[in-house]
């Protein structure tokens, strides 16, 4: 079947085209839906005045190869399919977005020819994507000036659709976009300045002997880390597209691009080592302005003097808080709904460092205590009348109802020196868990302690205050599968360690804020108040709550689970910073809510994924046996004892040798070349130098 002009093609088994992508005047290819709704791309050429479905003879032209010989500067981003471009194109017009036809299985065919010279970027939407990458990435070895593979954070959430708004903010895509901008910055500059391009290019590009045909790389595939999981899928953008312009080159703390890797003398490339660390460098940075304006210099401070990240700083502050709120404020959307102000945070990272992070507001929380216990007067007054307790150290269900009964608006129990904690509040069985429920939503429960009468809660309200190792291997036991009803409680923060900074000068003016603030707090009444939201807060969450719904859909497991918590997390951060701001509010209002959502979506839910990823039984598997090698110090390897001493069976051998092959087109394996002889020879990979050479963290 043939036609003048390729809009007129119908297809004499799929019918109609959905969508046609038009290469040049003689090339296209065309979308079809079958019964099955599964999508179908068919070429078609024009030969003469004629247009007919056919394949040319390869090397078939790329999609968007026009603007390449415009933007002949602009570096280059690669992706799976047409639809990707396009919608690469509309998101991120800094670059030139191309992809070749046919799909996957035709990645041999495409023309490289316009790509030499160029600062190429490769980004795979899924696992086969990222094995044609892999050829892609063979196949320009020495005709690029540069390629690069990235992946988007792991935190980020499940791919969208494109016919519905995206479960992300506008920052996300902000995000993507500085994402590409420094992979491209290092290179542009080099150019213009006139230096070499060589020290880059060994970066990201193995020597020519370890090309093999990979699966796609799960470390060192983006900046600074990433774990390079294809995890947001560009494809999927096309309607979307539009709605995101390109934001100005804001004046942020951005990190630094990647270091430019050389070769030592044997040819080996210098693989960037921090693909071995925790991988939480994607994580976005605390909004340190969802506080209220008088808190943010005692936050600023407290995290120099603790030298610690102010992601701790804050949440220990808020947590704190929430413990002397508790129950006695409770915040109340509709008449049947009501959250008390509790919070459960996990601080993630070096114990020491979150040590001193915790106590900065934990300090001010026990000097409140002190003095509450003192009574007012000389030695002959009377004694103070008792005062509820604001700590308890003792998380036995018995120890925590007692302080409970003598403080009914509710206590704060700090974790910090415990990497057991979380499993130790379950480890007695159900009865401890389902309090411990209760101790966060309020609800009324009755404890029987193994001596003395039973003591009847009407409304418990505990905030926790808890710290997670960040060493490799250690989120997963810290978060015991028995509490996973309790983990989709906690808000996580899993920051990078801060930069080097001065001490502060002494802080009395923002300590004192602080202190009075939390102060303040402890003189609520007693009595539980219901604080509803103003019509605009009421306004804000429902909006809040649209998104929410909409991002629940592609959720399973513990991630769907710490989803579900959402708009309950958020009514308590909003009642937590509009009293912190103002303790003698009657109703939180719109910039509270505001605030809470934005801290909850931005923030809270990037990390919570990255923590549940890590602890979810999850691994990163060829990170696992980078790790494994470093540690036995292997000079050489082979496929059996990857896959049995490695990964400990958890691969089969195709898998196994996939994950070998990524990490051969990384650099950190090399193929061993055996003699010629009688027989097949025995399998093996040279392990990268420089990987043995570094410390065990």
């Amino acid at each position: 079947m043939s036609a003048h002009d390729f809009a007129d093609l119908t297809h004499a088994t799929h019918g109609q085209p959905v969508r046609w992508w038009r290469y040049s005047e003689t090339f296209a290819t065309a979308a079809f839906r079958d019964r099955t709704g599964r999508g179908i791309v068919v070429p078609a050429v024009r030969d003469g005045g004629r247009c007919c479905w056919r394949e040319p003879a390869a090397p078939l032209p790329l999609f968007g190869a026009a603007a390449l010989a415009t933007r002949p500067e602009a570096p280059v981003l690669v992706v799976q399919n047409e639809a990707a471009a396009a919608a690469a194109q509309a998101l991120f017009p800094d670059h030139v977005c191309v992809a070749w036809p046919g799909g996957c299985n035709a990645v041999d065919k495409a023309d490289i020819a316009p790509l030499r010279g160029r600062d190429v970027i490769l980004w795979a939407d899924d696992d086969a994507g990222g094995t044609a990458m892999a050829r892609f990435h063979v196949r320009l070895r020495g005709e690029a000036r540069s390629i690069t593979r990235i992946g988007v954070p792991r935190s980020w959430p499940a791919p969208w659709d494109g016919s519905a708004p995206p479960p992300l903010p506008p920052t996300a895509i902000d995000a993507l976009r500085r994402l590409l901008r420094r992979e491209a910055r290092p290179r542009a500059a080099a150019g213009r300045s006139g230096g070499s391009l060589a020290a880059t290019a060994a970066a990201t590009v193995p020597p020519a002997d370890t090309a093999q045909a990979a699966s796609p790389p799960r470390v060192a595939a983006g900046p600074q880390g990433s774990s390079g999981r294809p995890v947001l899928s560009l494809p999927r953008v096309r309607r979307d597209a539009a709605r995101f312009a390109p934001p100005p080159d804001e004046a942020r703390d951005v990190p630094a691009p990647r270091a430019a890797a050389a070769t030592d003398a044997s040819g080996w490339p210098l693989p960037p080592l921090a693909a071995l660390d925790d991988g939480n460098h994607d994580l976005p940075t605390f909004p340190l302005d969802v506080l209220p304006p008088s808190l943010r210099p005692w936050a600023e401070n407290m995290a120099r003097a603790a030298r610690a990240p102010v992601d701790h700083v804050v949440l220990s502050l808020l947590t704190a808080a929430a413990g002397l709120i508790g129950a006695s404020r409770r915040i109340t959307p509709a008449p049947s709904w009501s959250e008390p102000c509790v919070l459960w945070t996990a601080l993630v990272g070096p114990s020491a460092d979150t040590a001193r992070a915790a106590e900065a507001a934990l300090g001010m929380v026990r000097a409140l205590e002190l003095v509450a216990a003192v009574a007012p007067g000389g030695s002959d007054a009377a004694p103070a009348p008792a005062r509820r307790p604001l700590i308890v150290n003792d998380a036995r269900m018995e120890a925590v109802a007692a302080a409970l009964d003598r403080s009914p608006s509710g206590v704060l129990l700090p974790r910090e020196g415990h990497r057991g904690w979380l499993n130790d509040l379950v480890a007695k069985g159900g009865g401890d868990q389902a309090f411990w429920l209760s101790a966060w939503s309020g609800a009324p429960h009755v404890v029987d302690p193994r001596r003395g009468p039973a003591i009847a809660l009407a409304c418990p309200a505990v905030s926790i205050l808890g710290v997670l190792p960040s060493d490799p291997g250690a989120v997963a036991p810290a978060l015991p599968a028995a509490a996973d009803a309790l983990t989709a409680c906690l808000l996580f923060a899993w920051p990078s360690l801060p930069p080097f900074q001065p001490l502060p000068a002494e802080p009395g003016a923002a300590v004192d804020a602080a202190c009075a603030a939390l102060a303040r707090l402890c003189d609520l009444s007693l009595s539980p108040g219901m604080v509803p939201l103003t019509p605009a807060a009421r306004a804000a969450f429902e909006g809040f709550r649209q998104r929410h719904h909409a991002g629940s859909a592609r959720l399973a497991g513990r991630e769907a689970d710490w989803w579900g918590r959402g708009p309950a997390n958020v009514l308590r951060l909003a009642g937590v910073l509009a009293f912190l701001d103002d303790a003698a509010l009657a109703q939180v209002p719109e910039g509270a809510i505001s605030a809470a959502s934005r801290l909850w979506l931005d923030y809270l839910w990037p990390h919570a994924r990255a923590v549940l990823r890590d602890g979810g039984g999850r691994p990163d598997h060829a990170q696992r046996v980078l790790r494994w090698l470093r540690r036995q110090r292997c000079a050489e390897v082979s496929p059996e004892a990857l896959r049995r001493e490695a990964l400990g069976q958890a691969c089969n051998a195709a898998a196994t040798e996939r994950i070998a092959a990524a990490l051969v087109a990384d650099g950190w394996l090399r193929p061993v070349v055996a003699p010629r002889g009688k027989g097949r020879p025995p399998r093996r990979w040279r392990v990268n130098p420089h990987l043995l050479a570094a410390p065990d963290p």
